[in-house]
């Protein structure tokens, strides 16, 4: 199975990063807490997986496990 899209919706953070094995995809960064959604299509260069990183006002960070899109 083959990922083309994802969808990433969260509380409110400050920054949310699409990372790959090859290194940052996408990211939306915006002030204290106002990020709460990205949106990914998949491109030429993306890597094998992508995974996304949620980064908080106050300098906390979540991870999601990986995604494979090959």
């Amino acid at each position: 199975m083959s990922v083309d899209r994802l969808l990433i919706k969260t509380e409110p953070v400050q920054g949310i990063a699409l990372m790959s094995d090859i290194g940052p995809v996408t990211v939306s960064h915006g002030g204290h807490g106002t990020v709460t959604e990205l949106a990914w299509q998949r491109g030429k260069s993306h890597g094998r997986y992508v995974r996304a990183e949620l980064h908080h006002h106050d300098g906390r960070k979540a991870w999601a496990q990986p995604v494979f899109v090959d």
